[in-house]
């Protein structure tokens, strides 16, 4: 249990230093994470590193790192040890974040020799052979053929940014298409293929394996005055930045494997001859030389901050522009038609208030809304606990939501910190169980009069929002990881992480809890209303009622069905552009754009239950507390049907376990979005009833 507990401190410790902009002295974790600046390179040196001072060193060799491999067509990532690749003789990184464990981000070094500004011929990098009868080489060349089958792309990094892979585009107005990863190779059927348009795949039931590499890296030289010059030694060594790194896959099949000397690749080749592996089993040896090309070339005019325009998701934002202002007009609307519709019911109340009656009538008329205001503020019938129990999860993923995405947007969690942003998420929400306990326990006073004292209302309280929520969520999760452990992958959580995590949910998250409600239970409620009478000083002799027959059933129907619609066609735009970076392995880069869609989407909701609201107390209705948080709550389902759609018409994924994962995941988003939601619509319609009824 004290190994588990240093874990979970060494894990806050480097998710805060991952958010850090300055490395800190002697701790080697942070050197590894955390939104860093490029990397300084050199080319005349004295040594493997030439050190300017204590501060800054120079490297003349570029480390070019291997991460799992992944397929849009699965959702089933793997290590790049468990295929039978190239490998270097030093281990994958030690150093990794808790968000790099959960994304599956498997770094290693890769075998490659690169030397800065040192363009290089074909070299051999390795050779592997796959004898005829062998269990273990067929194994792997199974494995190998099924990856390409699927379409499993490389993921190298160098210098923290994604190796990318560009497509031409023919009849486009833009040249080419680039991906932050490359396939493992092209898979040539008469229904389905993998392969680009190349004369050369031309065989059918054929596997290519892409083995060579044009690799290419793009540099610029830093002009300014404290890096742009310095002198080692008389000698000037000139600073540099990479800017991009490209690679062009090629398969090609060597008749002469390498020459003597092992190192460069031999001149014979077949120019026309693909490296084909064929689909059955082995009817002869086969054997796959690897190689690769290095080639440098300077570019100019770019900053620091544009790297990552080559290998982020090219999206042109206009179409988020045009979807902020669908958002906005639609808020403008509805803020119109609360404001009509409050002004007229303030209106009634100061004509009512006054004694005024009606023309064809002796008596007062009291409308059907204005009778309710003895009722109004009473509890739910059922599940009282649970409605406070969803708020504060709702509120605790609100907070956790307004934090990753205030971090994101000023900068601190960068692509090139990988893991910060599941590493962000994760600890945030631990952290918020604070204010999920205050407000769970200020909803919950809404309904009765809870004091301090009342220890068995706190602690079922406590239990049901600390565990009821997090603990279906865990369950969820451990169901899908034993999926990926059954299948090898890379997403696997080991298990010390599993109970880091559930230690960090015991020991921060529930204390915090409990914590809030305590604090929140503090003061009795000034909400309530059992004493009041129906008509709340409207004498009962003197009441008209204007209700006609109503379908209690059909109202909550359609409304349900509406107060999700608004919401969730605000998202529309941004759940794609996340879907596509979830499933088909994009970065996402707009948090700018997400961030303002965020709060037009959380003021629409609030906005959106409160007309609804209003129309259900003009029906005389007064059980709105529920009603209010599944309608707004009703995006959450809207987000799980949309997730059904791109499941059948967009992503690509096959497979059972890999459908399973899918919508494991997606399930997991609706339910956290049907609690984000819910709560944004109660608060609103909470605090319109207040207004409305004079509280």
């Amino acid at each position: 249990m004290q190994k588990v507990w240093i874990l979970v401190l060494r894990l806050i410790l480097s998710s805060c230093l991952s958010l850090c902009t300055l490395p800190v002295p002697g701790w080697h974790v942070a050197a590894n994470l955390g939104p860093r600046l490029p990397g300084k390179f050199c080319t005349k040196f004295n040594d493997d590193s030439v050190k300017h001072d204590t501060q800054r060193t120079c490297k003349n060799y570029i480390d070019v790192y291997v991460n799992s491999l992944d397929s849009p067509q699965t959702v089933l990532p793997f290590e790049y040890s468990r295929f039978d690749f190239c490998q270097s003789n030093k281990a994958a990184l030690s150093t990794q974040n808790l968000g790099q464990v959960l994304s599956g981000n498997r770094l290693q070094l890769s075998p490659l020799q690169i030397v800065f500004l040192k363009n290089q011929k074909c070299k051999v990098l390795c050779r592997k052979v796959y004898k005829q009868g062998n269990r273990k080489s067929e194994q792997q060349l199974h494995f190998l053929k099924q990856a390409i089958k699927w379409g499993y792309q490389h993921n190298w990094v160098v210098d923290d940014l994604p190796v990318r892979f560009c497509i031409e585009i023919v009849g486009s107005s833009r040249s080419e298409y680039c991906t932050a990863g490359f396939p493992v190779g092209c898979y040539m059927n008469g229904t389905k293929s993998t392969c680009f348009s190349n004369p050369r795949f031309n065989q059918e039931n054929v596997f290519y394996i892409n083995n060579h590499l044009d690799i290419i890296i793009g540099y610029q030289k830093i002009f300014s005055e404290a890096a742009g010059t310095e002198n080692v030694g008389n000698a000037d060594i000139y600073m540099y930045h990479i800017a991009y790194a490209q690679v062009k896959p090629k398969s090609i099949g060597y008749q002469v494997e390498h020459n003597s000397s092992h190192d460069e690749c031999s001149n014979v080749r077949s120019a026309a001859k693909s490296m084909s592996i064929p689909f059955g089993r082995l009817m002869d040896d086969i054997s796959i030389t690897y190689t690769y090309t290095v080639r440098f070339e300077e570019i100019q005019g770019q900053t620091f901050l544009s790297r990552w325009d080559r290998v982020s998701s090219a999206v042109n934002v206009e179409i988020f522009w045009f979807s902020l202002f669908n958002t906005l007009i639609e808020v403008a609307f509805m803020a119109l038609l609360i404001l009509v519709g409050f002004s007229r019911s303030q209106r009634e109340f100061s004509r009512y208030k006054h004694g005024e009656k009606s023309e064809n009538c002796s008596k007062q008329v009291v409308p059907g809304w204005l009778q309710l205001r003895g009722k109004v503020f009473r509890p739910p019938r059922r599940c009282k606990v649970l409605l406070a129990s969803f708020i504060g999860n709702g509120v605790q993923i609100l907070t956790t939501v307004v934090v990753t995405l205030s971090l994101a947007v000023f900068g601190l969690l960068v692509p090139a910190n990988r893991g910060g942003l599941l590493s962000c998420i994760v600890f945030s929400y631990f952290a918020s169980g604070l204010p999920s306990g205050f407000v769970a326990a200020k909803i919950y006073n809404s309904f009765y009069r809870v004091s301090r004292c009342q220890k068995g209302s706190n602690l079922a309280l406590t239990g049901v929002t600390a565990f009821l929520c997090p603990g279906l969520i865990f369950a969820v999760i451990f169901i899908l990881n034993l999926i990926h452990q059954y299948k090898g992958s890379a997403l696997v959580i080991p298990f010390q992480y599993a109970a880091a995590l559930v230690s960090m949910w015991i020991g921060v998250s529930v204390p915090l809890t409990w914590l809030g409600i305590f604090l929140g239970s503090g003061k009795k409620s000034h909400v309530h209303t059992e004493k009041l009478s129906e008509t709340d000083g409207f004498p009962s002799s003197d009441i008209v009622r204007l209700s006609g027959n109503r379908c209690h059933l059909c109202g909550q129907i359609y409304r349900l069905l509406i107060g999700g619609t608004l919401p969730f066609g605000s998202l529309f735009i941004q759940l794609f552009f996340i879907m596509n970076s979830l499933w088909f392995h994009q970065i996402f880069t707009h948090y700018g754009f997400l961030s303002m869609t965020v709060v037009l989407y959380a003021i629409l909701c609030g906005l959106t239950t409160i007309v609804l609201c209003f129309f259900q107390l003009r029906k005389e209705n007064s059980s709105w507390r529920w009603q209010s948080f599944l309608r707004a709550g009703f995006t959450g389902v809207y987000i799980f049907l949309d997730s059904i759609r791109y499941f059948f018409l967009k992503s690509e994924i096959t497979g059972i376990a890999s459908s399973l994962l899918y919508f494991g995941y997606s399930l997991i988003i609706a339910f956290v979005m049907f609690l984000l939601s819910g709560t944004l619509g109660y608060l609103a319609c909470f605090l319109f009833v207040s207004k409305m009824y004079g509280r």
